[in-house]
């Protein structure tokens, strides 16, 4: 029997060094190697850095912002509008031109032009307290320029602040003391002022210092005809309207209604309606034009529904327009069914905050033909106070002729009460 020994057992003899071993000494050394390299070219070595991380940190804070912001909306290139309200000025649609203009303001907050433009709009179009407040942008666009300040000067004037106007005049006049346009200005709150000769004379000197400016032949015709002169005034106005046809149409379209007044002072009734539609060929919005065109046709031609149909666009246009809702009033007032329109569109004006007493007086007889006394007579009593402050005798008639409709009695202190068979037949102003 063979008995088998088992072998005894060998197991691998291990290496002396193990892999592991030798693959960190190959890193320390890699690691070594790249240090001592760092050190030896640092100076070329760290702005590369810098960029990469700087790179690095940027993209990741766009990336947390976007996260949460929403996607940014270009803004708007004001340029082309700006353009197209350019064109509109130039052709003399002065209300097409405001619609862009306004709000491009904000874009464009140190054009003085653009400013002076809005400013001059607003007093062509008749909305003489937006006006003022745009001539103070004006100024603040570029406190350094004469035009803002004779700008801001005419806006005042034409809103009735005629001390404020010669401050802000006298500072256009002194920026550039050659500037007609401020001259012309000047003389015109001379004028509102009550200094009348010095007005003239300033004027005067405008047209010396520039023969080719249109404010300046304004100015003076404008004077000559307050001073009844109606003849050298219209002579003015002509020239002024020829000089600004071409270089600023929207002046030109005020002018042509200083020209349709005088003619209508002359009779020449049909000469101002001519005037007028030229004007609202190319400016539609023109309320000064519309209120004119509607007083004429109503008043000296005997065409009320027609002279109705101008002041209604006149009071859409500009419904906190005084004069506007009094003529649509007297215009209602010559239609027959009209009668409430016409005492709604004169308490309109009244509301507004007339101190006209010829408003009061319309105010009051249209209250009397709907049979509403009791309104008649608040409007009566104002009316009344107005006339007898400002003196003007011919309502103060009127009015006492008509209290006696709605059985008044204010007493004597007030109104003495007319005899019953008395009535007004008094006309609106020309």
């Amino acid at each position: 029997m063979h008995i088998r020994t088992p072998h005894r057992y060998r197991g691998k003899r291990r290496n002396l060094i193990a892999s592991r071993t030798i693959l960190m000494l190959i890193i320390i050394g890699l690691l070594a190697g790249t240090g001592a390299f760092v050190l030896q070219n640092a100076a070329t070595l760290q702005p590369i850095a810098y960029e990469l991380i700087g790179t690095a940190v940027v993209k990741a804070q766009d990336q947390a912002m976007t996260i949460v912001a929403p996607t940014a909306t270009a803004t708007r290139d004001p340029r082309n509008d700006l353009v197209t309200a350019n064109n509109f000025w130039n052709r003399g649609s002065v209300s097409e031109a405001l619609r862009l203009y306004v709000p491009l303001l904000p874009s464009v907050p140190n054009d003085m032009s653009v400013y002076y433009r809005v400013t001059l709009g607003l007093i062509i179009q008749g909305s003489v307290a937006e006006a003022v407040e745009y001539g103070e942008m004006t100024v603040n666009a570029d406190p350094f320029s004469s035009d803002a300040w004779a700008m801001r000067a005419w806006a005042l004037d034409w809103a009735g602040h005629s001390d404020r106007a010669i401050a802000s005049a006298l500072q256009a006049k002194d920026l550039d003391p050659k500037n007609a346009r401020a001259w012309a200005y000047l003389a015109e709150a001379y004028y509102a002022a009550g200094q009348s000769s010095r007005a003239f004379d300033t004027a005067e000197n405008a047209i010396n210092l520039d023969n080719t400016s249109a404010e300046a032949y304004r100015a003076r015709g404008f004077i000559s005809w307050q001073l009844a002169d109606p003849d050298s005034a219209l002579e003015d106005f002509n020239t002024a309207f020829e000089l600004s046809s071409t270089t600023n149409p929207g002046l030109a379209g005020l002018i042509a209604v200083d020209i349709a007044k005088i003619e209508i002072g002359k009779t020449n009734y049909q000469g101002a309606v001519d005037k007028l539609k030229e004007v609202l060929e190319t400016n539609p919005d023109n309320t000064q034009a519309l209120m004119w065109m509607g007083k004429t046709l109503t008043g000296q031609m005997g065409d009320a529904p027609q002279g109705s149909s101008y002041l209604q666009r006149c009071v859409d246009i500009a419904p906190e327009s005084i004069g506007c809702n009094y003529e649509l009033g007297r215009a209602q007032y010559k239609i027959t069914g009209q009668e409430t329109a016409a005492a709604e569109s004169f308490a309109r004006a009244v509301q507004l905050g007339s101190q006209v007493p010829r408003h009061y007086y319309w105010a009051a007889e249209s209250q009397i033909g709907i049979g509403n006394c009791s309104k008649a007579l608040e409007y009566m009593e104002s009316g009344y106070t107005l006339a007898r402050d400002q003196e003007d005798t011919e309502i103060i008639d009127a009015l006492e002729a008509i209290m006696s409709r709605c059985g008044a009695n204010f007493g004597s202190s007030v109104v003495p009460v007319a005899t019953p068979e008395a009535e007004a037949t008094i006309e609106p102003e020309a």
